[in-house]
């Protein structure tokens, strides 16, 4: 991953979209320094309220008219697929139904920059294709937008540049094929998801799962199918620190910050940051790891 400031991206006076994986409070930060930099930014979050007692068209009219933008109406209607549910009161929409008024809201409105955090959160399959198609649209209009969400498999839905801010508040580019100038760099492990092919480096990479004989990339809580099979990954991989710890896992060992031992012939190893991950060490693995790493 390439690094970049944070200031520098947000600064960026250039259309397009700008897309962070990150934490929800370093989310929080991105919003504050947003508005900082655009007092008149417009906003779409998760946590937005709306009027719950005003129907979805007349909610969407008072913005309409606020922002005299009433020839917006319609076209941010249709654009939601929102038709059916003009006269249903806001109260009784479903959260992903919800988001898509405040997207209906936002393309009323019109700002010139936007922010949108958590576009793909608990959204229902066919919202979440009206909501990529809205954001690729976005990108076509030649308007800014900056992204933030703590799954990187959304993020790397997203159209434009994709960043990953770490817990030491580093900025880095997430890579894949569209925008990596040379896709030929050594040490390079492909993930595919979609039509997109992601390039991960080894130290970014927790661990690989292998479920009925296809591989998976388990990176920061998202998992990516790989189409090298297990073995072919632990000879790529094997200089730098990944262990064979069972058949159906190798595991990147600096990511490993404890062996618990629940028999006397049964561990299993835990990852950094990941409470909920127990990677099996299989009986034959133990008397190697034994020596390799003397416990």
């Amino acid at each position: 991953m390439k690094q970049r400031k944070l200031q520098d991206v947000l600064e960026f006076n250039q259309n397009g979209c700008f897309c962070f994986e990150c934490k929800d409070h370093y989310a929080e930060y991105i919003e504050q320094m947003l508005l900082k930099l655009y007092p008149s930014i417009g906003i779409i979050s998760i946590e937005d309220a709306v009027y719950k007692s005003m129907r979805v068209k007349e909610y969407l009219k008072f913005y309409a008219d606020l922002s005299n933008h009433r020839d917006l109406l319609e076209p941010a209607i249709s654009m939601m697929h929102l038709q059916d549910l003009c006269h249903t009161k806001n109260a009784a929409l479903t959260s992903s139904q919800i988001y898509r008024v405040m997207c209906a809201r936002e393309i009323i409105v019109h700002k010139d920059i936007l922010y949108v955090k958590e576009p793909l959160r608990n959204l229902e399959q066919d919202d979440v294709k009206i909501i990529m198609e809205w954001i690729g649209s976005l990108e076509d209009d030649k308007r800014r937008v900056y992204i933030t969400s703590n799954s990187l498999k959304d993020i790397c839905m997203m159209p434009g540049e994709h960043y990953y801010l770490d817990e030491q508040e580093e900025l880095h580019t997430i890579e894949n094929m569209d925008t990596l100038e040379n896709p030929q760099q050594p040490l390079k492990i492909s993930a595919r998801m979609d039509e997109k092919i992601l390039l991960f480096n080894p130290n970014e990479i927790d661990y690989i799962e292998s479920l009925d004989g296809k591989s998976y990339l388990h990176v920061r809580a998202s998992s990516f199918y790989c189409t090298l099979t297990l073995e072919e990954l632990e000879s790529k991989l094997k200089h730098f620190g990944f262990y064979r710890s069972h058949r159906s896992y190798l595991v990147n060992m600096q990511k490993v910050v404890e062996i618990v031992k629940w028999t006397r012939n049964s561990y299993s190893l835990k990852l950094n940051g990941m409470e909920d991950v127990r990677i099996p060490l299989s009986k034959g693995r133990i008397d190697d790891m034994k020596q390799v790493y003397d416990f």
